[in-house]
């Protein structure tokens, strides 16, 4: 560990303070790279100690890096998620969030509008969530083209 640490503080120092690039030419740099995003898992493991941590930190934009890495990811309920984009759509006057939105969590409601049409295909949203969802500005619309679009084709 202590190797490779070495050698990414002499790449940084060598390069004006900036982490090496996965996507970098030199292949010494995309190593490096992958060896900083391993770093993340090694953290999430438990195995990174607190001396390697401190000694990461002191590296140009590891300090970020690291406590993005430390901080646990919390998963909304899906009640909460359903409030969120009841909040969202009532403030945009009932338009639904997008996908293509530059905005990360604007998009990530409609990733999480697109996972309820997927459970919805699947027969797996219950009854109660619909009826939820249903009362979102601008969901009874969208689920009606749900159920539209999961109707089979009618026999000629």
């Amino acid at each position: 560990w202590k190797q490779c640490y070495d050698k990414l503080r002499r790449w940084t120092a060598e390069h004006g303070d900036t982490l090496p690039r996965p996507t970098s030419a030199n292949n010494e740099a995309a190593w490096l790279a992958m060896w900083v995003r391993n770093q993340a898992r090694v953290i999430h493991k438990g195995k990174l100690s607190r001396d390697q941590f401190a000694m990461l930190a002191k590296l140009p934009g590891m300090a970020e890096r690291l406590e993005r890495w430390s901080t646990p990811i919390r998963y909304a309920s899906w009640e909460e998620r359903c409030a969120q984009l009841r909040r969202w759509a009532t403030a945009n006057g009932g338009a639904l969030p997008a996908v293509s939105s530059p905005h990360k969590e604007v998009a990530s409601l409609a990733h999480w509008i697109n996972n309820q049409l997927t459970s919805f295909r699947k027969g797996k949203l219950t009854h109660n969530r619909l009826a939820l969802l249903t009362e979102v500005p601008g969901m009874r619309d969208r689920i009606e083209k749900w159920k539209v679009l999961d109707r089979p084709p009618e026999a000629a």
